[in-house]
């Protein structure tokens, strides 16, 4: 849905979204390689990505309705929209799959992670950050929810 906002709006015009996403009808898109939605840094497959949102009853990503910026009472600087998963999470970057909290919680230094250390985050602020793995599981949940009024601390 974020296509046209990546000056790929063409590319949406042919996408049906009256059917599933790997459908014979949205082949030509599904064939298509989307430079936004890969790292430069990695050597993933032409068509995956590792850019996914976190599904969590207490984020912006409850289930199939996002909840709006205005809903969040969080700093939006301290308020995870998206993370980068580890590599063996990657999906095609038009599959309708995300990744819930214990895989942002599971993520360690032994995880292969396009970012050495690391990775990457966009926070509600629309900043690009990046998230230790040294970073504490509540720091990570606190990331996620958007009324918790966790303290996150220096990041």
């Amino acid at each position: 849905m974020i296509l046209p906002l990546l000056d790929e709006a063409a590319l949406f015009k042919k996408i049906d979204l009256s059917k599933p996403w790997d459908d014979e009808k949205n082949r030509e898109a599904l064939a298509t390689h989307v430079a936004a939605y890969s790292c430069p840094a990695g050597d993933l497959p032409k068509f995956q990505t590792t850019y996914v949102v976190i599904v969590d009853p207490n984020g912006f990503f409850p289930g199939a309705t996002p909840q709006s910026l205005g809903e969040c009472s969080d700093p939006q600087e301290n308020t995870l929209l998206l993370m980068e998963a580890p590599q063996d999470q990657a999906v095609h970057w038009m599959a309708p799959t995300d990744v819930d909290l214990p895989v942002l919680l599971g993520i360690s230094s032994r995880s292969k992670l396009m970012h050495q250390g690391g990775i990457h985050v966009v926070t509600s602020d629309g900043a690009i950050r990046n998230l230790s793995t040294e970073s504490t599981n509540a720091m990570r949940r606190g990331l996620v929810t958007i009324h918790g009024n966790e303290s996150i601390g220096n990041w």
